[in-house]
């Protein structure tokens, strides 16, 4: 008898333009808000209530009973079951976060891969269906996308004036890929346009909102179609999968029930990541504040005085010390031992680099791009910048590509061609749907070894 399943009927929101007030008054200033977005069971901030000016117009927020506010609007209902089982705890995210802000190492690895993967820049391409490819040769294939692309120009356009316009590669390529591998997962919410959301055209997505990874509760799965991603909680409120593009880094489910999670390439460093802030936050600085000279040891002549008098008489000696200066004093010192504790700093830092050098393995990054003292002879060189570009580089493109296609160029591209265009709002999970006459996809331009090498050694 399975007892973890409990079956809900859920209602999806789809998010809308934000809701727009007039004046929050703070406790020193006004400040102006001409946007603002509030779901379904976030917390309000403190005394919120008293800090809006009363003479404009209230606020609404989305309830189970609404089918249209100013914040959300009611797009479908499921019946889904409470399956998943978060691979992390806060406190795990608590930890990946401040290896993300604290840890330099963590920093310029994940910055590093990011860099490569996506610093080149990126275009938007027509592609074949793989069953399209089968029966023709890779110059029939080029001949076919480029009659596709004329076709087709003025789409591609007007898909790309969306993309730039909600600054879709900025968002995904900053803070959505940088959720993925701090957290294992992201998510960016579509908002769309009060006067167009019925219709559901996509021209009316006004703007893309990334969403930190923390603020995501348990996914939402659709027990009457295979377990299939309906949406996640975000800050409490049940958001449609219609309403964001989610994606998970590693979604393997090496633990049970962790369908759509994914999990953080840092978990494995995440002690390594603690243990070097300590290094290098606390134990170097402490070192270099009191370690740089050797100890001395006072042995004072206290004859005749009470403890009290005793300890103030060899506190004032102490004070009275000036590292490579003359002191004086008319308290009879019986003897000064230096005491060499001999902090070995050699060893300290060699455990420091030890640890960088296993953040950056994991997170795929070659050591002599990151590690100066670690520069490679010229053949292993372009060996670890193959590994890195075929390897991690191609890894990071990949998914990025085929996210997009699916969650984001798909849905446009089956409105603009009438092609189950309704799909977004269906609720029949048996349903087939047609296939595309192609895809749109998104491919960023990869750094060539030569290239890669010039960088390193710049």
């Amino acid at each position: 008898m399975i007892t973890f399943l409990t079956h809900n009927h859920l209602e999806i929101r789809l998010a809308k333009q934000p809701l727009k007030a007039d004046k929050v008054v703070g406790a020193t200033r006004s400040t102006t808000i001409s946007k603002l977005l509030l779901y379904k069971g976030m917390p309000m901030p403190k005394d919120f209530d008293k800090r809006v000016n009363e003479t404009n117009k209230k606020l609404a927020i989305a309830t189970a009973s609404s089918r249209k506010t100013n914040s959300v609007e009611l797009n479908r209902t499921v019946n889904f079951v409470n399956f998943t089982q978060p691979p992390y705890t806060d406190g795990d995210l608590g930890k990946m976060e401040a290896a993300g802000r604290k840890n330099l190492a963590v920093r310029t690895g994940i910055t590093v891969r990011k860099q490569f993967a996506f610093g080149k820049g990126s275009k938007l391409i027509i592609e074949l269906n793989e069953s399209d490819k089968l029966d023709k040769d890779e110059g029939e294939q080029a001949e076919a996308i480029e009659k596709l692309t004329n076709q087709y120009i003025d789409l591609l356009k007007k898909i790309a004036d969306l993309d730039e316009k909600v600054e879709l590669v900025e968002h995904m390529t900053g803070p959505f890929y940088w959720q993925l591998m701090l957290f294992g997962r992201g998510a960016v919410v579509k908002i769309y346009e009060d006067e167009d959301l019925e219709a559901k055209e996509y021209i009316a997505i006004r703007k893309l909102m990334p969403i930190n990874t923390r603020r995501l509760g348990l996914n939402i799965l659709n027990n009457q179609n295979n377990m299939e991603f309906e949406g996640v909680y975000i800050d409490g409120n049940a958001i449609d999968r219609l309403s964001l593009i989610y994606g998970t880094f590693q979604d393997v489910q090496i633990s049970p029930y962790t369908e759509h999670y994914g999990y953080s390439p840092i978990e494995p460093i995440l002690t390594i990541a603690q243990a070097h802030n300590v290094a290098t936050e606390e134990d170097i600085p402490e070192i270099l504040k009191s370690a740089w000279l050797k100890a001395i040891m006072f042995i004072v002549n206290t004859a005749g005085l009470n403890s009290t008098e005793a300890t103030a008489q060899i506190q004032t000696i102490i004070d009275a010390i000036n590292p490579g200066k003359y002191v004086g004093v008319n308290t009879e010192v019986k003897e000064a031992i230096p005491l060499d504790l001999d902090p070995n700093y050699e060893g300290i830092m060699k455990m420091v680099d030890g640890m960088e050098t296993k953040i950056f393995k994991t997170l795929g990054v070659p050591q002599f791009l990151v590690q100066s003292e670690a520069i490679a002879n010229m053949a292993t060189a372009n060996k670890s910048a193959a590994l890195f570009l075929d390897g991690p580089v191609a890894q990071d493109q990949l998914q990025m590509s085929n996210l997009l296609w699916k969650q984001w160029y798909e849905p446009l591209l089956r409105r603009e061609l009438e092609v189950n265009k309704d799909e977004q709002v269906d609720d029949d999970p048996q349903k087939d749907f047609e296939t595309l006459p192609f895809k749109i996809k998104r491919v960023w331009d990869k750094a060539t070894v030569e290239e890669f090498n010039e960088l390193s050694s710049a």
